[in-house]
């Protein structure tokens, strides 16, 4: 019997979740928050749980409604309660489906900051000690948490969406979901960190310090996730990387003030960034890193806020020259980071040592990049030769490395191997001690 009205339920969503669908475009307001209504309303269902046979359709109902950017902007007028009410229902179907070790803790970050009015008795309500116990599981639920996150997704891009309002809950949720290491590699980790950005994008400049603190939780995670393992270029791996490498790119000012209280433990997170995207890059054919076709001298030719050095920049309409570049970019900042730390150790120890010879010998064997230039391996050689020219531009090469590092440039030229030799001539004229300006 419980079966047969199971099928029933599950055939009644799979109904409405097809009328949404074909809908959407045209739903009119006051169907939308009676839409809304029922499924915030009807799937909490009882013994601190949910209709198991209506939660899969209705979450992708949601979703779909949710995709029309003008029904979200709408639920975000005024004192947003609808949408804040989404965002509420979304996070409890994140914390039911999440392992049980985390669910008190989301639970009341969650609720730490509701909008105002938004507030239900559903709120509390999968707290209780009995559903921690009892997680659900298996790839309904994947596909649950899935369909949630894109939802969360679609009501942050809101143009109007008060993100400050819950940004820390839904980056809890996130978080953590990204903390969970034994899921396969996929499209979930891609919309988290598009989450990530979104909202970091929105409150980084509203709120600096939650920022850093994000940033912070983030850099660990992108370091495990980028999986430099991973050779393949596919499509949904290549999707997680770019989104890794805008999360860099948008917090480079934070990476760089959280660098200023220096410690060895934040060297090592640096570090532990920046290895996996040169073991990964370095690893790429060819055709998989930045090449000399996909690069222009004529910079009067790119439009003013496209990717560029002073020397050269990224061709129009090459996303994926633009990826390329995006992850040398990141390269280029997190080596810069170092090479300001290596630097300032190697002046240091410099001057403890009263003979030329021994300061130079110190100097060398602490630079990161001079040991990639000398590498044996393609790969890592004209990696650290497309950075030469990102850290001149950038600064993050002093005058005393960069005498040192003409040294090599001057080895890498005379390769038989026509990109590194080019790679190399094009370094090199950045690399004049007379045309580096500070």
């Amino acid at each position: 019997m419980q079966r047969t009205a199971g099928i029933r339920l599950t055939k009644c969503a799979s109904a409405i979740r097809m009328a949404a669908a074909r809908a959407t475009p045209k739903l009119g307001r006051k169907t939308l928050l009676a839409l809304i209504d029922h499924i915030t309303q009807v799937l909490p269902g009882p013994d601190h749980d949910y209709v198991a046979p209506l939660m899969q359709d209705y979450i992708k109902t949601l979703s779909e409604v949710l995709s029309r950017q003008s029904h979200v902007e709408f639920l975000a007028r005024k004192e947003a309660k609808p949408w804040a009410t989404c965002v509420d229902f979304l996070l409890d179907i994140a914390t039911h489906i999440l392992p049980s070790e985390a669910h008190s803790s989301l639970i009341s970050v969650a609720r730490n900051s509701p909008a105002p009015g938004s507030s239900t008795p559903r709120s509390n309500m999968h707290s209780s000690g009995s559903t921690q116990n009892q997680k659900p599981g298996g790839p309904l639920y994947g596909d649950c948490l899935k369909d949630v996150l894109q939802s969360l997704q679609l009501l942050i891009e809101g143009s109007n969406a008060p993100v400050a309002r819950c940004g820390s809950s839904i980056a809890k949720v996130v978080i953590q979901i990204l903390n969970m290491k034994h899921l396969s590699l996929g499209s979930m980790q891609t919309m988290c960190f598009s989450i990530c950005n979104t909202m970091f994008a929105r409150l980084r400049a509203d709120d600096v310090e939650y920022g850093l603190r994000l940033i912070r939780d983030i850099v660990p995670l992108a370091a495990y996730w980028w999986r430099a393992d991973k050779v393949s270029q596919d499509e949904v791996i290549k999707g997680l990387r770019n989104e890794i490498s805008k999360a860099l790119l948008l917090a480079h000012s934070h990476l760089e003030s959280f660098c200023r209280e220096w410690s060895p433990d934040v060297q090592t997170e640096i570090e532990h960034l920046a290895d996996p995207l040169w073991q990964e890059y370095s690893k790429r054919s060819a055709h998989s890193q930045l090449q000399l076709h996909d690069i222009t001298f004529n910079l009067t030719s790119l439009p003013q806020d496209s990717m560029h050095l002073s020397l050269f920049g990224v061709r129009n309409h090459n996303p994926d020259g633009e990826s390329h570049w995006a992850v040398l970019q990141n390269l280029a900042l997190l080596e810069s980071i170092l090479l300001t730390k290596s630097s300032n150790a190697a002046v240091h120890s410099a001057e403890t040592l009263e003979q030329p010879s021994k300061r130079r010998r110190t100097r060398e064997s602490q630079s990161r990049l001079r040991l990639k230039l000398r590498s044996r391996f393609l790969g890592t050689q004209i990696t650290a030769l497309q950075l030469v020219c990102f850290l001149v531009d950038g600064h993050g090469i002093t005058i005393d490395d960069l005498i040192f590092i003409i040294e090599d440039l001057a080895i890498c030229a005379a390769d038989k191997n026509q990109a590194t030799a080019s790679w190399a001539f094009i370094a090199a004229s950045r690399c004049e001690p007379s045309a580096y300006q500070f």
